[in-house]
């Protein structure tokens, strides 16, 4: 990327800028196609109204950035720590929905302690090991996402829709999940944490 501090309406494809950093950029409703950004920094950068598509963003640290509806399609974004941008100021009477929404993307190791993620869309995603704790995420969407040792602990799931979400570990005594759409087989393990025992039923 050149020496400009704002981008709008521009597309970037097979842009590769790695264990770079970039300081002060705004880009407003900008594309990025197959791009590789791994282990670079973006700091104190504002995004607004922008896709990233098949893109690789692991390791990539985002500190004091800010985020306004985005979408990330089929990217690669292992190892993120999302509680380090600067998010709107939201609270439980007028919640703010989640500005960023994944789709097909690849999560693992990914952080979002303590955010505000109402509404949030984690649609068709791997989020393996990825930390929810204490967050807020009524009314979020984890449809046909695998959660496998995802941690979600004192979380708010209020509507929450886990629809054919896969390997998903909830303790039902320590989150909220009430109206929460879950969709069988997978439901079953919702029960785990309430230490019964399923048997079979007798001929």
């Amino acid at each position: 990327m050149d020496e400009n501090s704002l981008f709008e309406h521009q597309n970037f494809e097979d842009v590769i800028i790695q264990e770079e950093q970039l300081f002060s950029k705004y880009f407003d409703e900008c594309t990025f196609k197959n791009c590789d950004f791994t282990n670079s920094i973006f700091e104190d950068c504002s995004f607004t109204n922008c896709k990233f598509e098949n893109c690789n963003l692991s390791l990539v640290k985002i500190p004091l950035c800010r985020f306004d509806n985005i979408k990330f399609s089929n990217c690669k974004m292992i190892g993120i720590d999302w509680t380090t941008p600067i998010w709107r100021k939201s609270t439980k009477k007028k919640p703010n929905k989640f500005t960023l929404s994944f789709e097909g993307c690849t999560l693992n190791y990914s952080i979002f302690i303590e955010l505000q993620l109402y509404k949030a869309q984690f649609i068709n995603c791997i989020a393996k090991e990825v930390c929810f704790e204490n967050s807020d995420m009524q009314s979020s969407d984890f449809s046909g996402t695998d959660l496998d040792c995802a941690i979600f602990n004192d979380c708010d799931l209020i509507e929450a829709d886990f629809s054919k979400a896969l390997n998903y570990n909830i303790n039902v005594c320590n989150n909220k999940i009430k109206n929460a759409k879950f969709s069988f087989p997978e439901a079953i393990s919702l029960l785990h944490s309430l230490q019964i025992k399923i048997v079979e039923p007798f001929d």
